[in-house]
């Protein structure tokens, strides 16, 4: 193992510690024995959240000089994406969660998901830095970009998300109730009866619930896995919508492996995309039609 490899993995491993000072300083020692590694560049990005003098201009010039030595590594792009949205930088934030899914078109659906999710939080956070840009910039554009990203992801066009989301004013899906014929069937899964023998020690634990309920969907038994995930979301409603945008995806790929269209799924994917977003089914088809519907 070379010097700046293992220099790299012991930076590596500083920052998975939270000794970021030592990685920084690490990190830049890989820089100044290799300048053409990007990994040194990133590392010290990422390793700047623990030292207060670096400036965001600074931090952001590191990711993008990591960057601009890989521009195919995805996630250099998505990583600095966040660093954006975190950092109220919407514009740029969005601009690099699209130059990701291109990079990637295999993940596309994944990455307009979480384009979606964070735009939609960050949006509205820093809804008045977007009105500096456009002084007519509102909470519904910040929406409808959601909307956009949202039916992107899921491979839904305008038409069909409104058709189901007035099917969904007519008739508000029902969440499932246990299904203890499935469960058993999961328990029957060497993890899965492992994570559900730790479950009955730690009843109610979300991040728990929500792998059994990954598992489910990975199985086939989507009502077993949607009522974990549900499950998830009352034991821990801080993070309720975290778990209906990784159910909305569950449920996309459940589309997608029975190779057509499925209607229940489909529409399963977009109610819990539109919960996790914290929009309306009237809000969705005001906003593509300018329809107002009321019940």
């Amino acid at each position: 193992m070379s010097e700046v490899e293992e220099l790299l993995e012991k930076a590596q491993k500083q920052l998975h510690d939270g000794k970021y000072k030592g990685a920084m300083t690490n990190f830049k020692k890989v820089t100044q024995l290799d300048p053409d590694n990007p990994y040194g560049f990133f590392g010290m990005a990422e390793a700047s959240v623990g030292n207060s003098k670096m400036t965001l201009p600074e931090v952001s010039q590191l990711y993008r000089q990591a960057m601009a030595m890989d521009p195919e590594n995805v996630f250099f792009v998505i990583t600095y994406a966040d660093f954006c949205f975190q950092n109220g930088l919407v514009p740029q934030g969005e601009q690099h969660y699209l130059k990701a899914a291109e990079l990637d078109p295999d993940n596309a659906a994944m990455i307009y998901s979480d384009l979606a999710f964070g735009y939609m939080n960050t949006g509205m956070k820093f809804l008045e830095r977007l009105q500096q840009i456009n002084p007519d910039t509102t909470k519904y554009n910040v929406m409808e970009k959601a909307i956009q990203y949202t039916l992107k992801g899921l491979d839904i066009e305008s038409d069909e998300a409104v058709k189901l989301c007035k099917e969904m004013i007519e008739a508000k899906p029902e969440l499932v109730e246990n299904k203890p014929g499935e469960m058993s069937k999961i328990e029957g899964d060497a993890d899965g009866k492992e994570m559900l023998n730790i479950l009955k020690k730690e009843p109610g634990n979300p991040f728990l619930l929500m792998q059994i309920g990954m598992m489910a969907f990975d199985m086939g038994l989507t009502e077993a896995g949607e009522y974990c995930y549900i499950e998830a979301t009352k034991s821990d409603p801080s993070q309720a919508r975290f778990f209906y945008n990784d159910l909305k995806m569950s449920y996309w790929f459940a589309v997608k492996e029975k190779g057509e269209p499925d209607a229940g799924c489909k529409k399963k994917a977009l109610f819990f995309g539109l919960k996790a977003l914290r929009v309306r089914p009237e809000d969705l088809v005001y906003i593509i039609t300018g329809e107002s519907i009321e019940k």
